[in-house]
């Protein structure tokens, strides 16, 4: 599963999906924890959190702020 999240983030990366960005973080966060690596999981889940509180905040974006 973390490797499926890595591709998927820099295929999502590359095509600037944030959305989709913040979900591959979750991901890898979520399969690091579950491999015991808990303090890599934690940087993951915070930097998920990071790209879906500045992707409410783009030009556009309806969902809620």
């Amino acid at each position: 599963a973390l490797a499926h999240y890595q591709a998927a983030l820099e295929l999502d990366k590359e095509l600037a999906l944030s959305p989709r960005i913040a979900e591959d973080l979750r991901g890898i966060a979520t399969a690091l924890e579950k491999l015991g690596r808990k303090q890599e999981a934690d940087i993951f889940a915070r930097r998920a959190e990071a790209v879906s509180a500045a992707a409410r905040m783009l030009p556009g974006n309806t969902a809620k702020k």
